[in-house]
């Protein structure tokens, strides 16, 4: 070995050397600030290491505990193994104190326990002599295991984490998988808007599949959030949905809303006749998805069947999936009722007149990076436009999208990758003067809203409930949404036929005021569906009533 690398080889022993006495430092600190260590007991108990030349505490963080050696005579790390066998492999004292007295654990056995256990065998012992034999079993501790009535699921410790966190039982409960920067966190937020507008009841956000929270901005102050995820990232889907059912029941809300949380359309396909006797149930649903196999999937395919007769009702962002899913699964006349359509509201952003100069366009794109969103069909307009067809594309999302737009801006001048946005208001629509839209499927997407409200010619993909939205009056529809000159055949229009621009934006400005105003909004959720009531008005169930006599 050549002496530089001797060198190198004994500065990365040093280190690690130095690493290890840290990290032995780091734990004697946390389990002497837990005030369990008593360094006299602990030395009495264990006079080997009174003798040895280490310090008692020393000893107890490097070998002690692993040896089974207790820390104190307020824990007893022997019985707290044996008694909580799901405990392998840590430091039973740490465990205690980072987790197992949270969940109600005992660091040692109970005195009043075993005495309770002595006088009731004592009082039986004549009915059952078999209770005293050779071996006195309670004059061991250890050889019993204590059940005293606390939880030990995963579900049941949860659940009680969330009820901790509680800060007052809601009015209504709002489930969603995450909260993140998509068009059904807009779709939560509004619902959440409008519930706080409707009353004096707290409003609750439940993330049911995952505790990320990147778009915390759409959350109502008002409005408290917890996470399944938060008290365990370990649940399995049965458990979260259990959890929602467990809430349900708990608090009997006057309404809860689905958003696209799994766990909740399972818990209402596994529970769905019971929960509804505790609350008024209502889901949402937007469209189909596909596997790149054209294969359907999604939950209307999933759930829409079996968990419509439980529901309250299921509120549409367009009329097209409605009448899709009602011949699909022959939905009956007598369940139709409870298919609502529920246009979502104008956001308030700031308009901006469009002005087309020296025969150039600015492009807007805006969304997630993924298949549905055709990104690849952006890379083929791209592709073919001409240098006076500038495209800003703003979006997160998959990996390899991210580092092929950043390719091509590198590469093309009329291509600028902007990268991630927070709001569509936070972004520069002034400088724009179209929105490209290019999704393979979607049902009435908020970005178109969101670009419509703000003044910007829209050119979007016929598919969906896009229609609903975008037509030959109010925009420009592209029908044959798979060829990339149909969409540069639209900008292209744009350009040339400013008066025609100007028209279509007065009408789209007409259909956003008639069909997405806050006012139509809120009396679809205050009236529909018929019976029983929109979300807002729902009546709080009297659920004794349903089932007293059961």
């Amino acid at each position: 070995m050549e002496f530089g690398e001797r060198i190198r080889s004994s500065i990365r022993r040093i280190r690690k050397r130095r690493e290890i006495s840290a990290a032995i430092q780091a734990d004697a600190d946390f389990v002497l600030a837990s005030g369990y260590f008593d360094e006299s007991w602990y030395k009495r108990k264990y006079p080997d290491v009174a003798a040895a030349d280490i310090p008692a505490l020393t000893h107890y963080v490097r070998f002690g505990y692993k040896e089974g050696r207790s820390p104190g005579p307020d824990f007893d790390a022997a019985w707290y193994l044996k008694q909580y066998p799901d405990i392998k492999n840590t430091d039973p004292l740490t465990h205690y104190l980072k987790f197992g007295k949270l969940e109600g654990r005992r660091p040692k056995p109970s005195k009043e326990i075993f005495a309770a256990a002595l006088r009731a065998v004592a009082e039986i012992a004549d009915i059952d002599p078999g209770l005293y034999n050779s071996i006195n079993w309670l004059d061991d501790p250890y050889r019993l295991r204590i059940v005293d009535g606390t939880s030990r699921s995963d579900v049941a410790l949860v659940y009680k984490q969330l009820i901790e966190k509680l800060i007052a039982p809601p009015g209504f409960i709002v489930f969603v998988p995450w909260l993140r920067h998509g068009g059904a966190d807009l779709v939560a937020s509004n619902a959440m808007r409008a519930m706080v507008s409707s009353g004096t009841e707290n409003v609750l956000l439940v993330l049911t599949d995952d505790s990320r929270m990147d778009a915390t901005h759409l959350v109502p102050e008002e409005v408290q959030v917890l996470s399944f995820s938060d008290c365990s990232d370990e649940l399995t889907l049965s458990q979260r949905a259990e959890l929602v059912g467990l809430m349900i029941r708990s608090f009997a809300p006057r309404a809860v809303l689905n958003v696209n949380s799994r766990a909740a359309w399972e818990a209402t396909q596994l529970y769905g006749r019971v929960l509804s006797r505790f609350t008024n149930i209502y889901a949402t649903l937007f469209c189909a998805d596909f596997l790149e196999n054209g294969r359907r999937i999604g939950y209307s395919d999933e759930y829409l069947s079996t968990c419509l007769h439980d529901l309250s009702g299921i509120y549409f962002d367009n009329e097209t999936h409605i009448l899709e899913v009602t011949d699909r699964f022959a939905i009956p006349p007598s369940l139709r009722g409870k298919l609502i359509p529920l246009y979502q509201p104008i956001p308030q952003i700031q308009r901006v007149p469009v002005s087309i100069k020296h025969g150039r366009i600015r492009v807007l794109w805006a969304g997630r990076l993924a298949r549905q969103k055709n990104v690849e069909l952006l890379f083929s307009i791209i592709d073919r436009a001409p240098p006076h067809v500038e495209f800003h594309i703003w979006g997160r999302g998959e990996e390899e999208y991210e580092e092929a737009l950043s390719e091509l801006d590198a590469a093309k001048p009329n291509v600028h990758f902007e990268g991630p946005y927070e709001s569509f208001a936070d972004l520069p629509v002034e400088d724009y003067e179209a929105l490209l839209y290019t999704s393979l499927w979607d049902g009435l997407p908020n970005v178109l809203l969101e670009g419509a409200a703000a003044g910007l010619a829209v050119v979007a993909s016929d598919i969906g409930g896009i229609k609903e939205l975008v037509d030959e009056r109010t925009g420009w529809l592209v029908p044959d949404i798979h060829n990339p000159d149909s969409y540069l055949a639209a900008l292209e229009n744009i350009i040339q036929n400013p008066g025609e621009v100007s028209v279509r934006l007065v009408n789209m400005r007409k259909k956003l005021d008639e069909q997405h105003a806050w006012s139509r909004y809120i009396d679809v959720l205050r009236n529909q569906p018929q019976n029983p009531g929109g979300l807002i008005a729902a009546k709080t169930k009297d659920h004794h009533a349903d089932h007293g006599a059961s």
